[in-house]
């Protein structure tokens, strides 16, 4: 080899005659193979530098105990500038391979990618940054390794990847690790910067740290982190993958290196540096099989639909990457879309329940998606209608109260068409089972059922001999009575006109009600009065217990009963025994309603003379009737008052 020395080489590179043609200079160090460089090497004279800028990454010390006023400056394909390499002995340019080899001391170390020492091993993959000293009394391994999920990505996703270091040897290490990839702009394709996070995964001491920088974009840069024994620490990288114009597949090398501080020494030098081949590809779209129409009753689900997916590039799953919408939610509401997986991943179901009563269609669409590229299966699911349950409600108790007055009177001449009484909106429908049903529905009929009737409350229809009591459509109560007092209880039954097709519900829960005839309470009241003259009874009104006179003086009796019970009253007895006076004996004031009404009053008076001192006793009883004065078969009412006459 012609090789030429540092001084004259100074004079070479001061001139910019390193290359040769259209070849740049190769540069070698400590004797290694050639690493391929992208221009000129040049020499700095301001700063006695010689510059040199590389195809391919490479790793050297920028650690040396040589003082020499010569120092390497190196730039790597994504123009990351590390500072000077010192510790130079000599620097040889070989003209027949248009060569520069670098020939550093014992302190300036380079390696490759399989941690050979730079003493003519290949030098493909070494970095031109970080620090490395081999040798010491310290036994600390800092091994690096690079894991992904899979080697090959699609132009357009994200790779993630992991960067770990663990300290494999027996004593504590400070270490900076970085790694060198690709970068969009200088490459196509390459990885774009990206992020990078670092953590602890495994640090059985306290020492373990991933040192002061523990995430970033671009490349990473992990500073002084320190592992002990055993320790680790693991990076995460996401970067995305760029391709501009170039023609894919095509593969990219990923580069990293730990560099641990002189100080602390690393007793094997081969495992500190890792790299990683990534495959680059075209995306294919992922692809779903297709989902055949449904067709559902309404208020149910369908089945488990089965469909499979899979992807070229991307590993799909059922639940990480399908996802499904409806084009009606009021039909088929996005939470009715179940998406489940069989078990391998990519085999998966889907099942839809519709809103609840909702029928009619919709289109559901279920879709796959490998982060860049979308593609659906759809699918109709057709709801049949179906009759939902109506539901209604009553007045819970009907009470037949006073003025009492039987309806059911004479019954046996009434028929079911001449009811006796009606309670109008007596039935309100709640619900004919839907909203939609609500407004397209309507009532077929109601059916009412006597429950229990002991004592005959509802009259018989006098030719089917069946109970007088229905409800019309419209919610009105019809009834007659039969005369007869107690509870009668029935149930009522709604049926829509929705029918029973495809196990429709046409009929409504029953609703139960009762009516109820309270037993009359007859009673009256009577009062007897008594004042000193003769006017036809016109003072009755104002008349009191009590009156004295001489013998012989006129005075008048005032008898006046008032019903204060529920029924009517025929009074059948007014009397005054001490006077020897029957109700015949009496004159009644005005035209009163006979028989008595209740809450009704009638007067009756009879005009007599003073015939001594006198307490006299008067009764009165009447007999419970109904309007048309028929007696209801309970006893009399009654009651009795006294008057006093004084003779002076």
């Amino acid at each position: 080899m012609k090789t030429h020395s540092i001084a004259p080489l100074l004079t070479l590179l001061a001139c910019g005659l390193v290359a040769t043609g259209t070849q740049a200079a190769g540069l070698s160090i400590n004797g290694s193979n050639p690493v391929a460089t992208t221009a000129n090497i040049d020499y700095d004279l301001a700063n006695n530098r010689i510059d040199v800028s590389v195809a391919e990454p490479f790793f050297c010390t920028n650690f040396g105990s040589s003082n020499l006023p010569i120092s390497l400056r190196i730039f790597d394909p994504n123009n990351e500038s590390p500072a000077p390499l010192t510790g130079l002995q000599s620097i040889q340019y070989d003209v027949a391979s248009n060569s520069l080899n670098v020939i550093g001391d014992s302190t300036l170390v380079c390696m490759d990618a399989a941690g050979t020492v730079s003493d003519g091993g290949t030098s493909d993959v070494i970095f031109a940054h970080g620090f490395e000293a081999p040798g010491g009394a310290s036994n600390s391994d800092i091994a690096v390794n690079y894991t992904a999920s899979g080697n090959t990505v699609a132009a357009g996703f994200n790779f993630v990847y992991h960067i770990t270091a663990v300290n494999n040897g027996t004593d504590l290490a400070h270490f900076n690790l970085t790694d060198f990839f690709p970068k969009s702009g200088n490459f196509d394709p390459a990885l774009g910067s990206g992020t990078w996070s670092c953590a602890v995964v495994n640090g059985s001491s306290a020492n373990a740290s991933c040192g002061t920088n523990t995430t970033g974009t671009d490349v990473v840069d992990v500073v002084d982190a320190i592992l002990d024994a055993g320790d680790s620490i693991d990076i995460t990288v996401t970067r995305p993958v760029i391709n501009n114009s170039a023609a894919l597949p095509q593969t990219l090398t990923l580069n990293a290196a730990a560099l641990v501080a002189p100080q602390y020494t690393d007793s094997v030098l081969g495992n500190n540096v890792d790299s990683f081949s990534l495959n680059v590809v075209n995306n294919q779209p992922p692809t779903i099989t297709a989902i055949a129409d449904q067709t559902i009753l309404e208020d149910n689900s369908t089945a488990a639909l089965p469909f499979s997916i899979s992807d070229v590039e991307t590993a799909v799953t059922c639940l990480g990457n399908v996802t499904a919408s409806s084009s009606d939610t009021a039909i088929i509401p996005t939470s009715g879309i179940v998406i489940a997986d069989t078990g391998n991943g990519t085999d998966c179901t889907v099942t839809v329940t519709p809103a609840g009563n909702a029928n009619g269609s919709a289109v559901v669409s279920v879709v796959v998606n490998d982060g860049t590229t979308s593609i659906n299966s759809d699918f109709t699911v057709n709801i049949t209608p179906v009759n939902d349950k109506p539901a209604f409600s009553v007045s819970p108790t009907v009470i037949v109260d006073g003025p009492y007055a039987p309806s059911g009177t004479g019954a046996a001449t009434k028929s079911a068409e001449t009811p006796a009484a009606t309670v109008t909106a007596f039935a309100t429908v709640d619900s004919f089972g839907a909203p939609d049903e609500d407004s397209s529905q309507q009532v077929q009929a109601y059916t009412v059922t006597v429950v229990s009737d002991p004592n005959g409350v509802i009259a018989l229809d006098g030719f089917t001999n069946e109970p007088i009591i229905s409800l019309a459509n419209d919610g009105t109560l019809n009834y007659a009575l039969s005369g007869s007092f107690g509870t009668a209880t029935f149930e009522a039954v709604l049926q829509d006109n929705g029918g029973t097709a495809n196990g429709g519900i046409d009929l409504s829960d029953p609703v139960s009600f009762s009516i109820d005839v309270p037993a009359p309470n007859p009673s009256l009241q009577l009062d007897k009065t008594v004042y000193g003259s003769w006017d036809n009874g016109a003072g009755c009104p104002n008349a009191g217990e009590n009156v004295s006179n001489v013998a012989g003086a006129v005075i008048t009796y005032c008898f006046t009963v008032t019903n204060t019970g529920d029924v009517h009253l025929d009074i059948n007895t007014l009397d005054d025994t001490d006077l020897g006076l029957s109700l015949n004996d009496l004159t009644l004031i005005g035209n009163p309603s006979l028989p008595l009404a209740p809450g009704a009053s009638a007067t009756w008076y009879v005009e007599s003379n003073i015939n001594g001192t006198l307490t006299n006793h008067a009764n009165a009883a009447g007999t419970p009737v109904d309007a048309n004065n028929t007696p209801l078969g309970f006893p009399d009412a009654t009651d009795s008052d006294t008057a006093n006459v004084t003779q002076l």
